[in-house]
């Protein structure tokens, strides 16, 4: 179906009380520049306006109004151009709409002038020319930015989507929240810059959505939280592996070599959350790194020695994915001090752990001779990649 919209000789309104506009699965005439006319001057009442799998015909959208509140355009076939002047727009979304050649083709732009700004959300090739007009004023609730060469299966190997570029335009912004999802993709230009030259939004939650692919996790991520000092939320979520193929030894997604010594202020963290934990030896490292010395976990200092726990029924302790840590075995050595009728200690110790076999002597060794102590390893099919 092919839709041509347009104002009766550019003089009445067409569509004076219409609140919402949903386009989707259809043909725009004449490249846009009609539905742009109806939308920015033939709809004064418009809050609404949904824009998706428009085939062909919209290659430039100019939304120029005052009373739109939500846009989302999704699946905008060889969209060029996007210019948004919506002093009252609240909540944006653009997704699957620029072509993949859009991001390095001479003239593909795209231009926001809303200063009202709530909710941002980004997934697609960026265009060769992004300007932000005038910023939104005060806190913006949530940026989301995807790299989208990552998601789309069409695209071809080695493609970007220059989703660093949204990132930059919005680095002078305050929002609550800053959602990033990309792969690690250390021979990636695009993640070289975004690692080392784009400024980051100013954000009290920081939320990443990572595919870790073959590659080592930990340096990436301590590279973007050196940007992130004042979060006060920080939520990583792992992707599944789809191989279990490692990197060399020597890939770059591992540098610098001492990462482990890089400094990392996050004096205002209150929150760690981690989805996706596989336990591998790089996410350990991760996790200890960013808690720091003096961090509230390990609140009060003297938890080991609380006489006020009593734990007298307590008859069984089971504990799965044990990394034989000096923490881990304190809380052992805990329960075993206030249970008093403990009669079992049951370890199912993590894969990445090689010397689980000795540590059951450790746990014997301040265990009362009538606890019966199992310690025994996960298979590899029995724990999440």
């Amino acid at each position: 179906m092919a839709v041509q919209l347009a104002p009766d000789d550019h003089r009445g309104r067409t569509f004076a009380h219409l609140t919402k506009l949903h386009l989707s699965n259809t043909f725009v005439a004449d490249e846009g520049e009609l539905l742009s006319e109806v939308v920015s001057h033939g709809c004064p009442c418009l809050k609404t306006l949904e824009l998706i799998d428009i085939h062909a015909g919209a290659r430039e959208l100019t939304i120029h109004t005052t009373s739109l509140l939500t846009l989302c355009v999704v699946s905008i076939n060889d969209l060029q151009l996007l210019d948004v002047d919506a002093a009252n727009l609240r909540w944006m979304k653009v997704k699957d709409c620029f072509d993949i050649d859009a991001a390095e083709t001479e003239g593909s732009a795209m231009s926001l002038l809303t200063p009202a700004m709530e909710e941002f959300y980004w997934k697609d090739c960026c265009p060769e020319e992004v300007k932000l007009v005038r910023e939104p004023a005060g806190f913006i609730h949530k940026i989301a930015c995807v790299d989208s060469a990552s998601t789309n299966l069409s695209f071809i190997s080695g493609s970007q989507s220059f989703y660093t570029r949204i990132l930059q335009l919005f680095s002078s912004t305050c929002t609550e929240v800053l959602q990033i999802e990309f792969p690690i993709k250390p021979e990636s230009e695009e993640q070289k810059k975004f690692l080392h030259t784009v400024d980051l939004p100013y954000c009290l939650e920081l939320e990443l959505i990572v595919e870790k692919k073959e590659h080592t996790l930990a340096p990436t991520i301590v590279h973007l939280l050196k940007k992130s000092r004042w979060i006060k939320r920080f939520s990583l979520e792992i992707c599944p592996k789809k191989n279990h193929i490692q990197c060399e030894p020597n890939c770059t997604c591992r540098q610098p070599p001492n990462w482990r010594d890089q400094e990392i202020s996050l004096g205002s963290l209150e929150e760690l959350s981690i989805n996706g934990f596989g336990g591998t030896y790089d996410e350990k490292q991760l996790v200890q790194h960013a808690c720091s010395p003096n961090c509230s976990c390990d609140w009060p200092p003297n938890w080991r020695d609380n006489k006020d726990i009593s734990m007298r029924s307590l008859g069984e302790v089971e504990i799965l994915n044990f990394g034989g840590k000096e923490h881990e075995l304190d809380l052992l050595r805990v329960l075993v001090r206030v249970a008093t009728v403990l009669r079992r200690i049951r370890i199912t110790c993590h894969r990445s752990l090689s010397a689980w076999e000795r540590l059951s002597a450790v746990i014997q060794s301040f265990a009362r001779p009538e606890i019966s102590v199992e310690v025994s390893q996960d298979t590899p099919s029995m724990q999440p990649q």
